[in-house]
This record gives structure tokens, sequence and C-alpha cells, in this order.
């Protein structure tokens, strides 16, 4: 899944690694009514060795090639017909970490924004693989809903074993 900051993208068809220079949400431009892709969430990539020099391509989130040959960033999307939308409402989701050495961090947490708990563990997926031989199981200690960690001691004196938020995946 790519996220804001991913980068060393490989798109199919295309040679060289890509990373994000921008992103947003988007729809196709069809008969009201009639719309049935949705919004999406795309980014904007540019080449890893030939930067500006060479033309973008915009992919969605799981990396499918949406335009290519892009010289003037969303706009050419627009062109090809999709309209700008509004962002679906996100919500956060915590992974804490405990003192186990394999992983990512010791103690604390990240926060995951997504919309709902199966994309949560997606992008956090992404950040913080599954342990090799553990693959289906997170490599954390709890995730927790956003109402759920307002009740944690962790949300109210803000730490988790004297380590607090490590990083935001948005």
């Amino acid at each position: 899944m790519i996220v804001n900051k991913s980068e060393h993208i490989t798109v199919k068809g295309h040679r060289g690694t890509w990373y994000v220079i921008d992103n947003g949400y988007f729809t196709p431009n069809v008969i009201p009514g009639e719309n049935t892709i949705g919004i999406k969430h795309l980014f904007l990539l540019e080449h890893e060795i030939h930067g500006d020099e060479a033309a973008c391509v915009i992919v969605d989130e799981a990396g499918e090639l949406i335009l290519a040959d892009v010289w003037n960033g969303f706009d050419d999307l627009i062109t090809a017909g999709w309209e700008k939308a509004d962002a679906p409402e996100l919500h956060s989701w915590y992974f804490t970490f405990g003192t186990d050495p394999a992983f990512k961090y010791r103690r604390g947490w990240v926060e995951v924004r997504a919309k709902n708990g199966e994309e949560a563990c997606e992008k956090f997926r992404a950040r913080c693989p599954d342990r090799p031989g553990h693959e289906g199981t997170l490599n954390c200690a709890f995730v927790y809903s956003e109402e759920s960690w307002k009740r944690t001691i962790m949300a109210t004196n803000g730490s988790n074993m004297g380590e607090h938020c490590h990083e935001v995946i948005e």
C-alpha cells in the first residue's frame, strides 16, 4: 500500500523506482448517480533517478497505474476526466509496542489515520511488516480504536512505559 511518504515504488510497465510528490482524492467524472468507482486516493509519483526531467505517473493506493505521461501534476488527471473530491473522514488507530526486540519500536505507539480498521492495518503493515514466519500477525503488542484509546492510561498520561508516539501514518 502506498502512503504519503512512500519511496522506491515500482510501477508496472515503467522502468526504475518512484517516490510520492503529491497526493489527493479524486473521482472519475461520470453521469451523476452512476459512479461505480467511488473516491480514490491517488498519488503523483516522480522518478527517483530522472526527477522532473521525466514525466510523472499517477497511481492508486495499491500502486496500480491510473495515468502515465504526466507533466502537469493532477491537472493532467482532471483533463483526463477526473474531478477533485473531498477526503473521506479519517479516524485514529493506535498500534502499541512493548519490549520485544523484534518490534520496530520499543514501547510507545504509532498512530495511523485511516477510514477503518482494515485500512489502518494495511497502512501499518506497509511501515511495520509482519515478522517472517508470523505472517498474518501484526508486528505490535496491541491495536486500539480511537474510542478505546481514549479510555487507556496511555492516552491519559501520554506515555507507554516512558515512550510516546513514534510516528503518525496517514
